[in-house]
Parts: C-alpha cells; sequence; structure tokens
C-alpha cells in the first residue's frame, strides 16, 4: 500500500522526479565508466603471478649518452653474472626488439612487436601456453594466440616454419620452427609480444634489450641498486669511484603510469591524467547528489498532508519513513535501469576505439561499486525529507533549507567552472601539441618503414626519382626516424672555435638527424639564417653540409644564427667506423617537434649521407588523391623492395597514438563536463519552479501594485544569479592553479589567456540565466487574480 501512494506521488509530480531521475542517471553512468577506466590504468601488468617481485633493471651514465635514463640497457651481458652475485634475483629475462616482418610461404607477414629473448621468459612471466612445449627450450618459436589465428586460422601451426631474420636489416635469415603458442597478454599491459624466439645465445643481448629480474618474496630491491656499483667494479677490474654507471629498478605495476623513461616499448600513461579523471568524478558525485538533495528538501512539504494525515489516523513515526524509503527507492530504481541502458553504449564505443573492455572481468566490481551509489544516493534523497517527519520542520520546511540550498548552488556552479576551464585548456593544449608536430602540415603524408636503412643502398634515390614524378604526389622525402621516434644517438664533434664546458656531461657530444636534401623544405621547417641543402653535393670530405636547429645554436653558445655560418664543422669516432665528410655550417633552423611536447627540443645537427640511415621515407599527396596515391607507390615499392612488406602510417595518426591518453582525457572530461552542466541546470530547473510557485502570491501582489513583467524576472533571476556570479569567483583561482599544475607535464605550454575564464564565466552565467528565466517569464506572466482568489 505504501509503495502504491510513492507510486502515485511519483506520477503527480512527474516533471521534477523525472529531473531527478535524469540527473542521477547520467551521473551514475559516467560514475561507473570513469571507476571501471581508473580500474584499468591501475591494473596495468597486474596478471602476471608475483607481480609484485618483477621489475624492470635500467641504468644511468654520465658518460653514455648524455646520463640519460633508456626503458632499455646497452649490452647486457653481464645479467647473468649480476644474477649469480646477488641471491635475490631468482631469475631474469632480457628482451632485445627484433624483426618486424615475417615471410611466410614466401608471404611478407608484418609483426607489431616481437623479441629474442632469454628461455627463462616463461619463468618470470609466468604467461600461460595454449599449446606446444609448456617449457622455454633453445631456439625455440612462441607465437601469441592472436598471431597464430592471423598466421594460420583454426589450423594448429605447431611444426610449422617461418623465415625470421636474424639480423637487424634483415640480411641474414633463418627457418624457424613453431614450437609453442602462448595466451595474448591482455590490454592493461606495458607489451604484447607477438612472436618470441627464446635462445641461449649470449651475443644475440650485446646490443639494446629490456631486461626483467623476478626478486624472491621478502628480498629489497635497493640491496642490488645499491650494490650494483661494487658488481661492476669487481667484474671489470675496477675500482668503485671509477664506475660511473648506476642501476634503477622500477616495479613492472609502475612502469605504464610512473615511467617516462626514452624508448619505452609502448606509449605509457601518467598518474596526472588518473588525478584529473578521478577528481572530475568526485565533482560529478557531489553535483549529482547535492541537486538531488536540493530538490528532495524543496519537494519535502508535498508529502506534508499525507504525513499530518498518517499521523492523524494512528500511523507511527516507522510508517512514514517506510514511505520516504519507498519514494526514493523508487527513484534510485529508474535512475539504475536508465543509466545502464545508456552507459552499455558508451562502453562499446570505447572497445571499439581504444580496445579496452571495461565489463571483463568487473561483474562484481561493478556490483559493489552500484550498491554503493546506491546506498549514497538513498541516504542522500532520504535525508532532508527525514526532516518533514517531525513536527517543527512540517511548520515551515522549505524556507528552514534555503540556505542550504544556495550553498549547494555555489559549490555545484564553482566546480562546473573548474571542469569547463580544464576543457578549454586540455583542449587547446591537445590541439597545439598536434599542429606543432612535425608533419602536421597536411593529413595526406605518409611515412615508409625503409628496410635497408642500416647499411649504404641506392634504392631511395631510384625509388624518389619515380614517385616524385606521380602526378598524385606533392613531395618526398626521407629522414633518420619515423614520426614520433626519439633522436638519442649523439657523436662527437669539432666545431670551430668551440670551447666545451667540461662541466657539462657530454659536452663534447651532439645529437644527429640525418635526412635527404628537400627534408627541410619538405616539412616547412623555418630558417632562421643561412640556406637549406643543395641537392647536388655529394659525400666529398671538406664539402660536408650541415644544418644545426635553434636549440643546437645556443648548445654552441651562440645567440645570432649569423655568426656560426661558415663555421668548419666534423664528426669523429662515428660508430661502426663510418666516415662522415668533413664541411661548414650552412644553416639554422628553428626547432622542430619530432616525438612529442612533453620534453625540450635536443640541439639537433642535421646532415645528409647517401643512401645511410634514412630509416623512413616521407611522402605527401595531393589533395584527395590518398587512394590512388597509395597504391601508385605500392606498385613502385614492390619493385623496388619485391622481399619486402610495404609498411606506412598517416603521420596525423602517429601523433594521435603519442598523444593518445591526452585525447581520451579531453574527449572525456568534454563529456563529463557537459553532463555536470546538465545536471547542474536541471537542478537549478527544479529549484526556480518550487521557488517561483512559492512566491506566486508575491509576484501577484506586485503585479497589482503595477509591478512591470522585466522587473518580476529581474527579481526572481537575481536572486539565483547572485550565487551563480559568486560560484565563478570562488572557482577561477581553484581553475587557474590545477590548470597550471596540469600544464607542467608538458616542456611547451600554451598561454592561460584571461578570454578562457572569461568563456567559462559566460557559459556558467548564460545557461543559468536560460534555465531559470523560462520560470521566472511563466510567473510574470501568470495573471494575478489567479495568484490572490484566495487570500
Amino acid at each position: 500500500m505504501i509503495f502504491k501512494f510513492a507510486l502515485r506521488n511519483f506520477k503527480k509530480r512527474l516533471f521534477l522526479n523525472l529531473i531527478k531521475i535524469t540527473g542521477l542517471s547520467l551521473a551514475f553512468g559516467s560514475l561507473l565508466f570513469i571507476a571501471l577506466f581508473l580500474k584499468n590504468e591501475l591494473s596495468y601488468d597486474k596478471f602476471f603471478p608475483g607481480s609484485e617481485h618483477i621489475y624492470r633493471l635500467s641504468q644511468t651514465n654520465p658518460d653514455f649518452l648524455g646520463g640519460k635514463e633508456f626503458a632499455r640497457i646497452h649490452n647486457t651481458l653481464f645479467l647473468p653474472s649480476l644474477s649469480d652475485q646477488f641471491p635475490e634475483v631468482e631469475s631474469y629475462v632480457r628482451l632485445a626488439p627484433s624483426w618486424s616482418n615475417v615471410k611466410k610461404d614466401g608471404k611478407v607477414i608484418h609483426v607489431n612487436q616481437s623479441f629474442i629473448c632469454d628461455t627463462s621468459y616463461f619463468q618470470v612471466f609466468e604467461t600461460p601456453i595454449l599449446s606446444g612445449h609448456t617449457t622455454g627450450t633453445h631456439n625455440a618459436l612462441y607465437l601469441s594466440e592472436s598471431m597464430a589465428k592471423r598466421l594460420y586460422g583454426h589450423t594448429d601451426p605447431i611444426g610449422q616454419t617461418l623465415e625470421i631474420p636474424l639480423s637487424q636489416y634483415g640480411e641474414k635469415t633463418a627457418e624457424i620452427m613453431i614450437s609453442g603458442i602462448m595466451k595474448d597478454n591482455p590490454q592493461n599491459s606495458h607489451f604484447h609480444p607477438e612472436m618470441l624466439y627464446l635462445t641461449a645465445d649470449p651475443q644475440q643481448f650485446d646490443n639494446w634489450a629490456y631486461t626483467y629480474l623476478r626478486l624472491s618474496e621478502n628480498a629489497d630491491p635497493e640491496k642490488i641498486t645499491k650494490g650494483f656499483k661494487a658488481f661492476l667494479a669487481n667484474r671489470n677490474g675496477e675500482k668503485i669511484e671509477e664506475v660511473s654507471t648506476a642501476a634503477h629498478l622500477q616495479k613492472i605495476t609502475d612502469i605504464h603510469l610512473d615511467s617516462h623513461k626514452l624508448r619505452e616499448i609502448e606509449t605509457t600513461s601518467s598518474k596526472t591524467n588518473v588525478y584529473v579523471l578521478a577528481l572530475s568524478a568526485l565533482i560529478l558525485l557531489f553535483i549529482a547528489l547535492s541537486n538531488y538533495i536540493s530538490l528532495n528538501a524543496g519537494m519535502a512539504s508535498f508529502n506534508d498532508k499525507y504525513f499530518y494525515i498518517n499521523t492523524f489516523l494512528g500511523s507511527s513515526v516507522w510508517t512514514n519513513i517506510k514511505y520516504i524509503l519507498s519514494e526514493g527507492l523508487l527513484i534510485l530504481g529508474f535512475s539504475a535501469v536508465l543509466s545502464l541502458l545508456l552507459a552499455i553504449p558508451g562502453f562499446r564505443l570505447i572497445q571499439q576505439h581504444f580496445s579496452i573492455d571495461l565489463f571483463e572481468g568487473n561483474s562484481a566490481f561493478i556490483l559493489l561499486l552500484v550498491g554503493i551509489l546506491g546506498m549514497l544516493t538513498l541516504f542522500a534523497g532520504v535525508l532532508p525529507a527525514l526532516a518533514t517527519v517531525s513536527a517543527k520542520t512540517r511548520q515551515k520546511p522549505f524556507s528552514k533549507q534555503k540556505g542550504i540550498h544556495k550553498g549547494l548552488i555555489v559549490l555545484q556552479y564553482a566546480f562546473s567552472v573548474v571542469l569547463i576551464v580544464a576543457v578549454i585548456v586540455i583542449s587547446r593544449q591537445t590541439d597545439f601539441v598536434l599542429k606543432s608536430s612535425l608533419g602536421s602540415q597536411s593529413e595526406n603524408i605518409i611515412s615508409i618503414h625503409n628496410p635497408k636503412s642500416g647499411y649504404p643502398d641506392s634504392s631511395f634515390e631510384t625509388f624518389k626519382t619515380e614517385v616524385e614524378h606521380m602526378s598524385t604526389v606533392k613531395s618526398i622525402s626521407a629522414m633518420f626516424e619515423k614520426f614520433g621516434g626519439e633522436t638519442n644517438d649523439m657523436f662527437p664533434f669539432e666545431l670551430e672555435g668551440f670551447v666545451p664546458d667540461q662541466s657539462e656531461t657530454d659536452a663534447n657530444a651532439v645529437p644527429v638527424f640525418v635526412c635527404d636534401h628537400d627534408f627541410i623544405d619538405f616539412f616547412h621547417i623555418e630558417l632562421m639564417a643561412g640556406q637549406d641543402f643543395s641537392d647536388t653535393n655529394r659525400d666529398h670530405d671538406g664539402l660536408g653540409e650541415f644544418v644545426i636547429n635553434e636549440s643546437a645554436l645556443h648548445f654552441f653558445n651562440y645567440t645570432k644564427a649569423e655568426d656560426i655560418l661558415g663555421k668548419s664543422f666534423a664528426f669523429h669516432d662515428v660508430p661502426g667506423g663510418i666516415e662522415i665528410p668533413k664541411g661548414k655550417i650552412i644553416g639554422v633552423v628553428k626547432d622542430f617537434y619530432l616525438s612529442n611536447m612533453k620534453s625540450k627540443v635536443r640541439p639537433l645537427v642535421l646532415f645528409k649521407r647517401d643512401g645511410l640511415w634514412l630509416n623512413s621515407f616521407v611522402v605527401e599527396f595531393q589533395a584527395n588523391a590518398q587512394e590512388k596515391g597509395l597504391a601508385n607507390i605500392k606498385s613502385v615499392w614492390e619493385k623496388h623492395f619485391p622481399n619486402e612488406l610495404f609498411d606506412y602510417q598517416y603521420s596525423t595518426a602517429v601523433y594521435r597514438s603519442v598523444y593518445k591518453s591526452e585525447l581520451l582525457q579531453a574527449r572525456l572530461l568534454s563529456i563529463f563536463t557537459l553532463i555536470s552542466l546538465f545536471i547542474c541546470s536541471m537542478g537549478l530547473l527544479g529549484l526556480s519552479l518550487l521557488i517561483t510557485q512559492r512566491r506566486i502570491k508575491e509576484v501577484g501582489i506586485r503585479k497589482v501594485n503595477g509591478a512591470k513583467a522585466f522587473e518580476i524576472m529581474r527579481l526572481l533571476n537575481w536572486d539565483f544569479i547572485k550565487w551563480v556570479i559568486l560560484a565563478y569567483v570562488l572557482g577561477i583561482p581553484v581553475a587557474y592553479l590545477a590548470l597550471r599544475k596540469w600544464l607542467q607535464n608538458f616542456a611547451y605550454q600554451i598561454d592561460l589567456d584571461w578570454w578562457i575564464f572569461g568563456v567559462a564565466g559566460l557559459v556558467i552565467v548564460g545557461i543559468s540565466l536560460l534555465t531559470v528565466s523560462w520560470e521566472s517569464w511563466k510567473a510574470s506572466m501568470t495573471n494575478p487574480v489567479k495568484a490572490l482568489r484566495y487570500e
């Protein structure tokens, strides 16, 4: 019977109750998504058994590449001795990045991630083996489950062979038999190998390799890092004070959010992103609950007659409480169902675009979260209504809550100001870094991986000659790194008149960037002084051409670009014994952004080297000619590189991947801000309706005394807008400090211009005016006779 009364009253005040349900359902759906997304971010690599004991080893050396910390280690031949020296190390594995292409029945197949690794791989990571050898064996090839299906469908691949390269540039290959199929690493892993080649050959690890240690249960990682220098000194026959290499151990579960080393296997995220989304979730929860409390408090007096009659007929206080609970459960039930209906399509979109299945394995967590949100909502809704049960509250239920309403409005809109400013700043910063990245001047630029970049080859010149004459191609060039890559290679140098600062690390070495002579013109890089590379100059000693960027100009202690032009320059002790012709600095260009803008642009010396180190061919198509242009280039590619895969990427797609977390953050924050504003507006609309109804007689008296409609609207609107303005004043400093902190993640930032905060104020005040003006206009147009006829 009580539930029947609650349902009847729900229908009686359908509009106000729909406002409650809409606000709660939108908040519930958003909070469910944020909670599941944050749970996914915080659970990276925890699926590995004993993940709390797995650490990644890295090194720093002030005399090696400027003392920078890489995620991988150069020359890991010392690792077996390290394991013997420290009993805390139960096992170790080295992952040497390997081939990007393999051959199956003569056909080239692209591989996203492959590693040559120690036979102890499955001891360290304990990845389940689905078929084949259950333990790692020598010279064994393992495929991930998804890779096996891609290559062989439902056919058992065990015992089949693949042709894999045994050297960096594929000049040596071997037929390797597939030994096993391993389970794919889940999405929340910092690496996803598709192929592993297990070997006991130590020479496979004398270059770069990612190195992981599994420590014993009670091991202290600091014992290894503190004793590392002594270990190296003893191994190399040196004094410990002569050892400058330091070791660093990072727990594998911390890599995704707390590792920003060079050459990460995959793009990592940041704790800042987690904090931003968590804060937005708390703001959204507060806005939804406070809005619900305000509306319930405003509507509490509607039940006065019901409670009076119940009391008069002898009902207990518990009967009234049960009614309040029934009404709250009714609202909560409708909200929960609607929130799930709204959330499911959103989850599917995230899975489709970002390959994140937020539902998988989270059933218990979802039930727990729904239960917590339900209890909070029920408590928030019931608490104001319970006040009406007492006789004292029934005498004047709404006015007693007036101060609370104003306080909640101020807090709601103050938080909304913060969210609006955050959306504008994050979106502008993301747009800034995307537009500043190399190759952003056009959406028609692709990068093609050069399979023969590691040794002298004339293929590029002949390839370029054919491609640049195509009607679909605007221009073509080549460069040392791919889009989004890192320029970490440094060569010792000699510059006329340059005296290095010996207190600076690597003052005698400078980062290098090899490119084609059309590189500067291709990317429209601004020349500060001097000239571009000449297309006729070749590799002759004394005639070398060098162009430096603005950061290198300052590195060489020059302030004016014109002053360094014509200075003699030469590299020496180049790795591999390769000779680079001496020459002069012919030009200075503005800094350009190849990788990302979270770190400063490094000093770079650009130079040409015929047919060497051109890792990436870059092509720009004519407008609306991408499809035909790709087909034409592919045919030329297959003629010059018949045994290599045509592997290309669009520059815009690469940088969207580099800034994936920032783009996702901006999109999610925009959605949550719109939801928050909608909830605030609906709550304000409901409160304005309630307050206007309670002041309808006052409005009638004012109209009888000659008040105009505009004056009445101004009176009613100002009662709300003044609190919104106060919220804006309070929210601005919080927004400024929070966004200034967020921008510190980037080395190059937008300015926090005054108009950003002005727009936030206009949005807040504009939405508020539109929301309350409708009800105030209706009140001002009401016939005063209707308002006063019962007085």
